[in-house]
């Protein structure tokens, strides 16, 4: 249930265009490619709301929200029956019962955060003894490190941090991400590992503005187009209020232009 100070928001037109005017701007950059900003907002809008269990895009939809980013600003992309995560999340991906250790540490962290990770605790549900973890590991903290970095590496060999110099090369990376269930569930579960979360306030308000957004839009899969912006409204609102999560404060000079034209045109 949405609490009674979070409203939902109108997928108009006009007031999308409006959420985009709010937009916190920083100074002209001429190396920044508003158009791979777009797409980032985008990607971050559905990744970010699929991990929160909030974005509930069937494979038809995801397929035609993947191509319609694509052919918005490239790469081109051919159709590959790449599986939404939002139906892959009926089945666990946070656990893995093949590796107790990594199960273990998974279940701790879902069930009671990062707080809640001791060597004693993690000793306990995967059944292995205190003295092997202490002779393994050292620490808590090691434990968790070697950790993230096996389930970093169970998805990629190498994924640079994209926000970092957001270009074609960095969008073309982080479109991989899609390609399959598995690398999701990597990226997810380093997210989760790391302590990244939505603030619950920001998760009701997105909640109610996809919500809206269901009621107002076309499905995804019949015009993808009109979710673009919707999308990268979330993946601002995501990625600026998440805790643990790293995040630019201002979208360069240019976005919100390249947005608002991209609204307009549509309406055109």
């Amino acid at each position: 249930m949405v609490p009674a100070h979070v409203s939902p928001r109108s997928s108009t037109p006009a007031d999308l265009e409006a959420r985009v005017a709010a937009l916190p701007v920083g100074a002209p950059d001429p190396d920044a490619d508003p158009r791979r900003w777009v797409q980032t907002l985008v990607i971050e809008g559905l990744l970010l709301g699929t991990y929160e269990r909030v974005h509930d895009f069937d494979d038809d939809e995801w397929e035609g929200l993947l191509e319609a980013l694509s052919r918005y600003g490239g790469p081109e992309t051919p159709r590959s029956g790449r599986p939404s995560p939002s139906v892959a999340l009926d089945h666990d991906l946070f656990r893995d019962p093949d590796r107790p250790i990594m199960d273990a540490v998974l279940a701790i962290v879902m069930a009671e955060g990062l707080a809640g990770l001791t060597l004693e605790r993690v000793a306990e549900v995967s059944e292995r003894s205190l003295s092997f973890l202490r002779s393994a590991f050292g620490s808590v903290d090691e434990l968790l490190h070697d950790v993230v970095v096996q389930a970093y590496g169970d998805g990629f060999d190498d994924l640079s941090m994209f926000r970092e110099d957001i270009s074609a090369r960095s969008v073309t990376e982080y479109l991989a991400v899609f390609d399959s269930v598995q690398q999701i569930a990597a990226y997810w579960r380093v997210l989760v590992l790391t302590g990244v979360a939505a603030p619950p306030e920001a998760r009701a308000q997105l909640e109610a503005d996809h919500r809206a957004a269901r009621s107002a839009l076309p499905s995804p899969a019949d015009d993808p187009g009109a979710w673009l912006v919707p999308l990268a409204l979330d993946g601002w609102l995501l990625g600026s209020t998440t805790v643990g999560y790293a995040w630019l404060d201002r979208v360069p000079a240019g976005v919100p232009e390249v947005l608002t034209r991209l609204l307009r045109d549509r309406a055109a």
